[in-house]
């Protein structure tokens, strides 16, 4: 993989501060399906959730806002991210973020959520993340994750979409998004860094679900697998895959 220089994010400007209107529905549609996908797993069960790469906390606050009874931790490791986590958060009772793993106590959480992370982790990055997951989560919890959606008719409309902003750049090349297209995703993602020096993969292209799920099936059972905005519809024609998982006692040994 290349490298570049390291990258210094406002995680805000980029989701649901984003400059372009439909950027900012979709990052606040993300949000809403977690909060909605929250409210099924019956929070009054629940009494502990984390939110494992929390950006600046904001699904957190917005869930804190309505169940304040639950304990909630974002952690975040990257050291302004975590910054901007904090100042969000900051005047919320039951809430705490965390920058380090050593933080989190082992078996500890009935839920986590790990929403828009795997796709920027390069692979030993995504090993180790999954690895704490295990670590973290009780052993009758649940793990809610969610990626983008970059190959076949998703990824061309993405495409399309990024050539309107920034044509030519690693992700708006035509030659790139047909191959995501036809479901073949450039394999060459460059990685910089972010905050304090920790691996970071800037851009979404080139990310593959379905290789994602051969890994995640390595550390947990998929009890559920659903493509949003339309989950009746194939994961072709939706912009986002979720997977909802428990621990698979018969092949964790970390």
């Amino acid at each position: 993989m290349s490298e570049q220089k390291s990258t210094s994010v406002n995680y805000a400007a980029l989701t649901t501060g984003d400059r372009n209107r439909v950027k900012r529905a979709l990052q606040n549609r993300r949000l809403a399906h977690s909060t909605r996908v929250f409210k099924m797993r019956h929070p009054r069960t629940i009494s502990t959730v984390l939110d494992f790469g929390a950006g600046n906390a904001e699904l957190v606050r917005r869930l804190a806002l309505r169940y304040p009874h639950i304990q909630f931790t974002a952690y975040e490791p990257a050291a302004d991210l975590y910054e901007q986590a904090q100042t969000n958060v900051k005047d919320m009772d039951g809430v705490q973020v965390v920058q380090q793993m050593h933080d989190l106590a082992a078996d500890y959480f009935d839920l986590i959520f790990c929403m828009e992370v795997f796709e920027h982790l390069p692979p030993a990055q995504t090993e180790q993340a999954l690895q704490n997951m295990v670590h973290s989560v009780k052993a009758d919890g649940r793990v809610i994750i969610g990626v983008p959606n970059e190959i076949y008719t998703a990824a061309l409309f993405k495409g399309l979409f990024r050539m309107t902003r920034r044509y030519g750049d690693v992700d708006a090349k035509p030659g790139s998004v047909l191959r995501a297209a036809l479901g073949f995703p450039p394999s060459d993602r460059p990685v910089t860094t972010i905050g304090d020096g920790l691996p970071y993969i800037a851009r979404h292209m080139g990310f593959d679900h379905r290789r994602f799920r051969r890994r995640l099936q390595q550390y947990f059972i998929i009890e559920k697998k659903y493509g949003s905005p339309f989950p009746r519809l194939p994961s072709a024609f939706n912009f986002e895959q979720y997977f909802i998982c428990r621990k698979d006692f018969a092949h964790v040994n970390h």
